[in-house]
C-alpha cells in the first residue's frame, strides 16, 4: 500500500483525531462490524482514510478476496501495515491470518485490533519481515503520512528479522497470500517457491514499477500461476494457480484487458492529456480518437 502524499483532513477534524492517543474505527460491511485500532490516524494517510471514510482501505480488492476464499482458508498478509486487510478478511470472510509486519508500533496496534473483536477467527501476528533466505535488516527513510511504505535495507547488522516463508511451520494448507513489502515483492516469492509449488495459494502481489511486474510475472508464470486482473492506485496484481481458472474467468478478464491497457498506455495518455489539456477541440477529439483505437487493440502505445 504505498499511496500517499494527500491532503488529509481539515484543522478542527485534525484536532480531534490528535486528542486521542490512538484512534478506533468501528467498521460494518455488510452482516459484519468489527473495529481497527489507528494508532496514528491524524498523520498517516491510510489510516486516516479508513477513519474519516468509516469503511476499510482498498475496498475493491477487498470484496474480490472474499470472493475468492471459503470461511476456514488459511490467508497470510504479508507486508499487513496496520491490519486493514487482516482484520476484513478474518471478519468478513470469516478465515484466520496470520499477518507479518517487522514495524512494532503496527503490530501492537494488530494484536490491540484482535483483542477487540474476540469472536473473530485466529489473528496471529508475526514481527519480522519476509524475504529470500533469513537475514538482518534496517528501515529506509521514515515516512510519517504512510508508515506502511517505509521499506527495509538488508544488513548484516540490522535489528530487523528476515524470514523465508519455505523456513515457517505453517497450522495447515495457505489458500490466499498477499504480499505488499514495498519493493521486496520478487524476494518474498522467491522464498515461498515451496508454498507456491505445495498449497497452489492466490495471490495478490503489489508491482510498484512496469520493469517489477514483468519480472514477477514471468516467475510466477514458471510456477504456473495465472495473471487474472489488477486492482488499487499503485497496481496490485491477481494471480491464480492455472488450474483454477475457469473458461469465464479468462474470457471476462481478456474483456476487461482490452480498456485497461499496461503501465506504458496509462503513463503515456496520460502525458497527452497533460499536453493536450489547453488545446482546442480539434486535438482534444483526436486524443479522444486515439484512446478510443487503443480499447478496440488497433494501437499499442
Amino acid at each position: 500500500m504505498s499511496e500517499g502524499d494527500s491532503t488529509l483532513v481539515t484543522s478542527g477534524e485534525e484536532q480531534e483525531i490528535a486528542a486521542a492517543a490512538s484512534a478506533i474505527a468501528d467498521l460494518a460491511v455488510g452482516a459484519a462490524h468489527y473495529r481497527i485500532v489507528l494508532p496514528h490516524a491524524a498523520t498517516d494517510y491510510i489510516q486516516n482514510k479508513i477513519l474519516t471514510e468509516g469503511k476499510p482501505y482498498e475496498q475493491e480488492m477487498l470484496d474480490d478476496m472474499v470472493g475468492r476464499v471459503a470461511p476456514g482458508t488459511l490467508v497470510l498478509d504479508v507486508g499487513a501495515n496496520v491490519g486493514n486487510h487482516t482484520l476484513f478478511l478474518a471478519a468478513v470472510a470469516q478465515c484466520p491470518v496470520i499477518a507479518f509486519e517487522p514495524n512494532a508500533e503496527l503490530c501492537d496496534a494488530i494484536e490491540e485490533s484482535a483483542r477487540l473483536n474476540p469472536e473473530l477467527p485466529p489473528i496471529t501476528v508475526k514481527r519480522v519481515g519476509v524475504g529470500r533466505e533469513a537475514a538482518r535488516a534496517e528501515f529506509g527513510p521514515a515516512k510519517p503520512n504512510n508508515l506502511g511504505a517505509q521499506n527495509l535495507v538488508l544488513t548484516e547488522g540490522g535489528t530487523l528479522d528476515i524470514v523465508s516463508l519455505d523456513s515457517l511451520t505453517l497450522p495447515g494448507r495457505v489458500g490466499m497470500l498477499k504480499i505488499d513489502v514495498e519493493g521486496m515483492e520478487l524476494d518474498v516469492i522467491e522464498g515461498a517457491a515451496e508454498l507456491l509449488r505445495r498449497d497452489r495459494p492466490i495471490l495478490y502481489i503489489e508491482c510498484i514499477t512496469e520493469a517489477q511486474f514483468r519480472t514477477i510475472s514471468r516467475v510466477l508464470k514458471e510456477a504456473d500461476l495465472s495473471y487474472l486482473g489488477c486492482f488499487n492506485a499503485t497496481p496490485t496484481h491477481l494471480f491464480i494457480p492455472a488450474e483454477a481458472v475457469t473458461i469465464e474467468e479468462r474470457l471476462e478478464f481478456l474483456q476487461r484487458r482490452t480498456g485497461q491497457g499496461d503501465y506504458r498506455q496509462n503513463q503515456l495518455l496520460r502525458e497527452l492529456r497533460n499536453q493536450l489539456a489547453p488545446a482546442g477541440a480539434r486535438e482534444k477529439l483526436a486524443l479522444e480518437n486515439a484512446e478510443a483505437l487503443r480499447k478496440r487493440g488497433d494501437i499499442a502505445l
